[in-house]
């Protein structure tokens, strides 16, 4: 559990065309953006080589920071790589077992992942990009692992409006 551990987390969602990137405190973002590099860019070979270091620049601020910064997460490929290769029970997925996926998945071709590996087809693709974009923020921020709670970046963040809605005592957004 990293409660209390950690006061700031920085949230990371792989898409197929954009990494959104969001650092929170306490259920406020302090400060986020969007990067075109996605999985199905990378596979399609679209990702500017710009744009990687423009993602690099923006995590380097986070790097210098005093205190832990707990990396999250979510999309399906993430939880898949941590559900075959993580620690599941405690949802942390280190950089260690993230690069032995990367370098054991990429020894198959598509056909192989879902023919051997039981990927699904919409998966067995993306998942190595994907990887690849975690593996990139966890080396340039230094972090040695990522948490991969079962739960998608949407789902987390309407979970959490809802409790705050509730919290208020105005459930339709109405103040």
């Amino acid at each position: 559990d990293f409660e209390g551990k950690f006061k700031k987390a920085l949230f990371i969602d792989v898409g197929g065309g954009s990494t959104e990137v969001s650092l929170m405190e306490k259920n406020r973002i302090l400060d986020s953006n969007s990067f075109k590099i996605g999985t199905v860019r990378m596979l399609n070979g679209m990702v500017k080589p710009g744009e990687w270091k423009k993602m690099e620049e923006w995590l380097s601020k986070f790097k210098e920071q005093e205190e832990p910064l707990l990396l999250v997460g979510s999309g399906g490929n993430i939880n898949k790589i941590n559900k075959l290769y993580g620690d599941i029970n405690r949802k942390v997925l280190s950089l260690d077992s993230l690069e032995e996926a990367l370098d054991y998945l990429g020894k198959y071709s598509v056909e192989d992942r879902i023919a051997l590996i039981g990927l699904r087809p919409d998966r067995a693709d993306v998942i190595i990009p994907a990887g690849q974009i975690f593996q990139f923020i966890m080396k340039s921020l230094d972090a040695s692992f990522v948490f991969v709670p079962k739960i998608g970046l949407s789902d987390g963040m309407v979970s959490m409006l809802f409790r705050e809605r509730m919290a208020s005592g105005s459930p339709l957004g109405r103040s």
